[in-house]
C-alpha cells in the first residue's frame, strides 16, 4: 500500500485536533468501478460511520467542495492500494478490510506465465472506458504494457490479409526479415569499407535530440503503473516487426514490397547509412512509403521525413504505413 505523502503533502496545514483521514484521497481510477452505491452529500464522520456498518464497505472517501464533479461520501467495496494527497479531502481504508474485495482477483494480473497469445486475448479485450471492470489498476495497465511488449517481441509467420470496399488492399503483417532498417552489423562493415565518418550533427539537430530525451507526458504515465517505456523496451534492438499497407493490383513495387520490404532492401540501407538523428529528409516520390518508413526510424522522433507523393491514393498508402509502423 502506498501511503500518503511526498512533494505536495508538507503544504497541507493540519493542526492536532484534526483527524488522520485529512487531507487524503483515492485515486478515481482505482474506486470507480467499486462503488458499493452512488456518492451523497454526507459529511466525513456520517460517511465512515455508513462503511463500518457495512460489511461489504472496505473504503470510504469524502471529496470537498461539492460539485464540478465532486458528490461527497465515496464508499468503496475493493480497498485501494494508494492514496493521494488532496486539501480538505478525507478517506480511510478501515482497518482489518485492506484485502477486502481482492480475493483472487489478483492471480488474473500477474506478470509470470504470460504467453504471446494470451496476452494477444488480454489486449482484444482491454476496455479503459468500461467503469465496470478495474482497468486503470496500476497491476492491471502493467500487464496491458508487458503484454504490448510481449506480442511485439514474438517473432511469428509473416501474415497478408486482403481488405477493402472500394478498391481491395493488402495487410501485411509480421515482416521481420529482411530487416527493414540497417542492420548494425551491415552497418559497421559500410563504414569499415569507406572513408565516410559520422559527421557532427548541426545544432538545430543536437537541440532537436537533445529535447527528445527529455520524458513525455507517456513516459510520466509509465511511471506512476511502475512500467518502462516503449522507448525503454525498444532502445538498443536491432530487429523489428513492421506492416504494410499495400494496393492489391500493385504487382510492381508491391510484390518487393511483400517479399523484402522494400523496393531495394541494398539501396535502402546505403540512403540510411547516411542519416543519423535529428537529420531532416526529403523524399520525393514516396510512392508505397518503403523508404519514408526506414527514413523515419533512422532519424528517430527528433528528424523529419518530408515524404512528397502527388498521386492521392497512393499518398493515402504512404500515411497508412507511416502510421501502422508507428
Amino acid at each position: 500500500l502506498q501511503v500518503p505523502g511526498g512533494a505536495g503533502a508538507a503544504n497541507l496545514a493540519r493542526s492536532p485536533s484534526d483527524p488522520p483521514t485529512l487531507h487524503q484521497a483515492f485515486h478515481y481510477a482505482d474506486i470507480a468501478a467499486f462503488l458499493l452505491q452512488p456518492p451523497t452529500p454526507v459529511p466525513p464522520e456520517a460517511c465512515r460511520g455508513i462503511c463500518v456498518k457495512n460489511d461489504s464497505c472496505a473504503a470510504w472517501e469524502v471529496c470537498a467542495p461539492l460539485g464540478d464533479g465532486c458528490d461527497g461520501c465515496y464508499l468503496v467495496k475493493r480497498a485501494p492500494r494508494r492514496f493521494d494527497q488532496r486539501e480538505g479531502w478525507h478517506a480511510e481504508i478501515l482497518p482489518g478490510r485492506e484485502e477486502l474485495g481482492w480475493g483472487a482477483d489478483t492471480s488474473s494480473v500477474g506478470l509470470d506465465n504470460l504467453t504471446a497469445e494470451s496476452c494477444k486475448e488480454f489486449l482484444l479485450q482491454a476496455n479503459g472506458a468500461d467503469q465496470s471492470v478495474p482497468f486503470h489498476e496500476p497491476a492491471i495497465m502493467q500487464k496491458y504494457a508487458a503484454c504490448g511488449a510481449l506480442v511485439w517481441d514474438t517473432e511469428t509467420k509473416r501474415e497478408l490479409t486482403v481488405t477493402g470496399q472500394h478498391w481491395p488492399t493488402y495487410v501485411l503483417t509480421n515482416f521481420w526479415d529482411p530487416p527493414v532498417g540497417l542492420p548494425r552489423e551491415v552497418e559497421q562493415e559500410m563504414m569499415a569499407n569507406s572513408q565516410r565518418r559520422p559527421r557532427q550533427p548541426s545544432p538545430m539537430a543536437a537541440a532537436a535530440v537533445a529535447a527528445a530525451e527529455n520524458p513525455g507526458i507517456t513516459a510520466q504515465l509509465h511511471g506512476t503503473i511502475g512500467s518502462g517505456t516503449w522507448q525503454d523496451h525498444m532502445r538498443g534492438r536491432d530487429r523489428a516487426p513492421h506492416a504494410f499497407v499495400i494496393p492489391f493490383y500493385d504487382t510492381n513495387i508491391g510484390h518487393w514490397v511483400k517479399q523484402h520490404g522494400s523496393m531495394n532492401p541494398l539501396q535502402s540501407y546505403e540512403m540510411q547509412s547516411l542519416l543519423q538523428q535529428g537529420d531532416v529528409v526529403v523524399d520525393v516520390g514516396a510512392n508505397l512509403g518503403c523508404y519514408t518508413v526506414p527514413f523515419a526510424e533512422r532519424v528517430g522522433i527528433a528528424g523529419k521525413v518530408l515524404a512528397f507523393e502527388p498521386f492521392r491514393w497512393l499518398r493515402q498508402v504512404v500515411a497508412s504505413n507511416v502510421a501502422i509502423n508507428g
